[in-house]
């Protein structure tokens, strides 16, 4: 089982979706994401809150907070351990 960080986008798109075989994929790993990334989903969908639907998705995956010492690795690039 891996950690597996998906990208707002692609988070966003399995919300939109019927579960595709990516999606499945997913099922044999941790999902993570970051805490702005439900906030993106529900505005650019114009979801009203709450939404159980919605509510019980985004629960499946682990939150991942945005703090300034994760930003700060973030800009310096994908190759920082």
């Amino acid at each position: 089982m891996a950690k597996v960080f998906l990208d707002t986008n692609y988070f966003i798109g399995l919300a939109n979706r019927a579960p595709e075989p990516d999606a499945q994929d997913l099922d044999e790993h941790e999902g993570f994401i970051s805490i702005l990334s439900c906030h993106i989903l529900f505005y650019v969908n114009k979801i009203i809150v709450p939404d159980p639907e919605m509510n019980s998705f985004i629960k499946d995956f682990n939150l991942i907070d945005l703090s300034q010492d994760i930003l700060d690795k973030a800009l310096q690039g994908p190759l920082l351990i």
